[in-house]
């Protein structure tokens, strides 16, 4: 909270004396200041200027750097709305060989088109490949763990905070439709581990895992074959490191904000 306070001054006593003074030479007019730019616009986040719906239901867009993506279960054919805020001249759907028709709406303010499976699609906007929708469908699960299922380690849908996770021999990490969390998989030597689900792993903070990991674990993984001074830490820059893992088993999630390769297996 910011507070304004009241500035005193003392108060001046000037008095007018005329003194007698040599004429001076009248000062040279000061040099005319440079142009400044103007301070650049922020950028404009595309899930600020469209909306996502399937079927009717609004779906959550989730920004990047290229644009935003969406995920949603399609288990029929589904009618997809893109309603923007900008004008919308064209509008292509990718990759061609999903035949996707896209239909503008008469007012150039929405696109609609129908999925008939779940198959992932990017929409570009006017031609414009910097700021793109990724549609990630998914098909509903038939067999997915319960909860409390041994050697199943669930997170349901919300967001969850779970760094560094350390997969041992026939674990199990699934990710529930809806769960959104924070971390990354590592499993080094071990045998018949899966990931699986529908949700999202992210890895935005995999920088400060890996110190807070390697401030309080006692002995370093075994470094990196023939690891130097510059070598990084098994896994450090990885969303998913499986090495030397037999019968490793990953699907269904979405992996997000690698800061380096995405899977290592």
């Amino acid at each position: 909270m910011s507070r304004t306070f009241p500035l005193v001054l003392p108060a001046l006593l000037v008095c007018a004396v005329s003194v007698a003074q040599p004429r001076a030479t009248p000062p040279a007019a000061p040099a005319a200041a440079a142009p400044t730019a103007p301070p650049a616009k922020p950028p404009v986040k595309l899930v600020d200027h469209v909306q996502l719906a399937a079927q009717g239901q609004p779906v959550e867009l989730h920004p990047f750097g290229g644009g935003a993506f969406g995920l949603f279960e399609v288990d029929k054919p589904v009618e997809v709305e893109l309603r923007t805020k900008f004008t919308l001249r064209w509008v292509d759907v990718r990759p061609r060989s999903a035949a996707i028709k896209p239909i503008i709406d008469a007012d150039h303010g929405a696109v609609r088109f129908t999925m008939k499976k779940a198959v992932p699609l990017t929409v570009e906007f006017n031609g414009d490949i910097r700021r793109v929708v990724h549609l990630f469908a998914y098909t509903p699960e038939k067999d997915a763990p319960k909860p409390g299922t041994p050697g199943v380690r669930a997170f349901g849908p919300g967001v969850h905070e779970a760094g560094i996770i350390e997969l041992e021999d026939g674990e199990t990490l699934y990710l529930a439709p809806g769960a959104w969390v924070k971390g990354a998989v590592r499993a080094y030597g071990k045998k018949n581990v899966t990931i699986r689900g529908r949700g999202v792993l992210d890895a935005e903070g995999l920088e400060r895992w890996n110190a807070a990991k390697q401030a309080s674990a006692p002995p370093a993984p075994p470094p990196d074959a023939g690891a130097g001074p510059g070598r990084r830490r098994r896994g450090s820059r990885n969303v998913i490191y499986l090495e030397k893992t037999e019968n490793a088993r990953v699907e269904g999630i979405t992996l997000f904000n690698a800061p380096s390769w995405t899977f290592l297996i």
